[in-house]
């Protein structure tokens, strides 16, 4: 059970990483760190939510994930646990609805958005199919 919040928490470094990366190319439109792709996913109205761009918000998020899994391996909270549950759950949603945009609407592909939309997304999963996975276990034992 302890190696899926490992997991979250790799993930979560990870696409703090990458969404600092995506926030300061969109920050600098003249850099040449990602392929063209990436300016149209960057540079268009989906970019913002609320006006703050998408990449601050992730990196933001994916620090609180961090802090959650690594207080979690920590101590073994239940409100960890339902934290991050929860917050993997709206972000895998979330990160859907960016795959979906991405694919069908801006026909262009970030790569570091896409890496970081799967790798939440299959976070997400790990810890539903943990979850799950640890309910049944209870529930015969």
């Amino acid at each position: 059970m302890r190696t899926v919040y490992w997991f979250v928490l790799l993930v979560a470094l990870v696409n703090i990483v990458l969404s600092a990366a995506t926030y300061a190319k969109s920050s600098m439109p003249v850099s040449n760190m990602c392929s063209a792709h990436c300016d149209v996913v960057l540079g268009n109205s989906y970019a913002k939510l609320f006006g703050i761009p998408q990449a601050l918000i992730g990196v933001v998020s994916f620090t609180f994930l961090a802090l959650l899994a690594w207080y979690f391996l920590v101590f073994e909270t239940k409100l960890a646990k339902k934290l991050i549950f929860i917050s993997l759950a709206l972000g895998s949603l979330y990160a859907l609805r960016m795959l979906y945009i991405q694919a069908f609407i801006l026909n262009a592909f970030c790569p570091y958005c896409v890496v970081i939309d799967i790798s939440t997304i299959v976070a997400g999963f790990a810890v539903v199919f943990m979850h799950k996975r640890r309910k049944a276990y209870v529930s015969t034992h």
